[in-house]
């Protein structure tokens, strides 16, 4: 029997590395897509990245390298951008991914970050992920400080009171499910914040929370 001819749909879920020659059936299986397409890669080349960008659908991205230039074609997309796998980012990459024309940018696996980096993530205006994030320090607090928009810090497990004094400065939401305890000055901090302030059950914080 004749082998069954794959879709375009199948073809695309079986390509781990997208190159400039895939364009063309990226523009074809995306352009579909209502609301969002979620996509498997090892590693995209930037004419690969900017198709994926070009339609008007959310990206779910599960990919291992990023790099500066497929940064920048992704941050191109009008909709709502998710990066999973990434551990990590560059400066530059994080340059790049705060200039996202999306009102949403989640990078839930981030764990490697520099302060600079996160000082550039921070111009992002709109919902920033960064739960990956199992610690941070007074200077990245103060980076993310400046952020506009709902902030998501769930991968933290406790935080300095250094650190919540300056997070209620944040304009914006700020979720922080993954404690498991703060001290009495951080909740005092965070019950000081004009702001909306979310965190797990158990956790002493009673305004916004």
């Amino acid at each position: 029997m004749p082998t069954k001819k794959l879709t375009p749909r199948q073809q695309i879920k079986q390509i781990t590395e997208f190159t400039d020659e895939h364009v063309d059936l990226i523009n074809e299986v995306v352009k579909k897509e209502d609301l969002m397409h979620e996509q498997k890669a090892r590693s995209m080349t930037p004419a690969a990245a900017k198709a994926f960008a070009s339609h008007d659908c959310e990206l779910v991205i599960h990919l291992e390298h990023l790099g500066a230039d497929v940064a920048r074609e992704l941050a191109k997309n009008k909709q709502p951008i998710e990066l999973k796998c990434i551990s990590s980012i560059s400066d530059e990459e994080a340059k790049a991914l705060s200039l996202a024309s999306a009102n949403k940018l989640y990078l839930p696996d981030v764990s490697n970050i520099s302060d600079n980096a996160l000082r550039e993530l921070a111009k992002f205006k709109g919902t920033l992920d960064l739960s990956g994030l199992t610690s941070i320090s007074n200077s990245a607090a103060q980076a993310l400080a400046t952020h506009e928009g709902d902030l998501w810090l769930n991968g933290l497990t406790s935080i300095s009171d250094s650190a919540a004094e300056v997070l209620v400065l944040h304009k914006g939401k700020l979720t922080l499910y993954g404690l498991s305890s703060l001290s009495a000055s951080a909740a005092k901090s965070f019950r000081s914040s004009k702001r909306t302030i979310k965190t797990s059950e158990g956790i002493p914080i009673t305004k916004g929370s």
